[in-house]
């Protein structure tokens, strides 16, 4: 039973390293399966093709993220230093991505893979709404915000990584991510 779970999760890693690289659509099954050192019988009897890995990286990745974030506003710390401890995690979690990954995942084909990403983005602004609704009641935020339109700033903010205009005007995607982030955390800190 461990060999089988870190196998997949072995190939889930491959996986994610390759796309984070190189996007979903470019990488290939072989790519995956000489990369983890494995037969593609064994790829197979893991995942029924390479949309399966695909889903169980994102599914890796948002969860991972969500226990991070929850690990950070759980703590007795003050509302900016945990706004700064979520923007050092969100730089070391976006290292090295590409621009391919991005597209990917924001335009893929799949439906689940479509309906999987909108699940955690609806997630993850509930929490991110209950949490700075926590801050403004405490005076961290400013009372006159409306957290509705934090939400939208969110929905917005991802629609700026595709700005061709904006990408050019970054060295990385990383780079660009980083400076959105700042921007929307620091313009709302009291």
């Amino acid at each position: 039973m461990k060999k089988k779970l870190s196998t997949n999760i072995k190939l889930i890693q491959i996986s994610k390293d390759l796309f984070w690289k190189h996007g979903i659509k470019r990488i290939t099954v072989e790519e995956i399966c000489k990369e983890a050192e494995v037969s593609k019988m064994t790829f197979y009897r893991y995942f029924k093709n390479k949309e399966a890995v695909a889903i169980a990286v994102i599914e890796t990745i948002f969860n991972e993220s969500l226990e991070r974030y929850h690990n950070i506003m759980s703590t007795n710390d003050t509302f900016r230093i945990k706004v700064n401890k979520l923007l050092k995690l969100k730089q070391d979690d976006i290292k090295g991505i590409s621009q391919e990954f991005i597209k990917d995942i924001s335009r893929s084909d799949s439906s689940t893979l479509r309906d999987i990403i909108e699940d955690f983005r609806k997630q993850m602004h509930q929490h991110i709404l209950l949490d700075f609704k926590k801050a403004q009641d405490k005076g961290d935020i400013r009372q006159d915000l409306n957290l509705d339109f934090v939400i939208f700033l969110l929905n917005d903010l991802n629609e700026k990584l595709f700005d061709e205009h904006l990408i050019k005007m970054y060295p990385s995607q990383e780079a660009l991510i980083m400076e959105l982030t700042n921007h929307f955390f620091y313009g709302i800190l009291t």
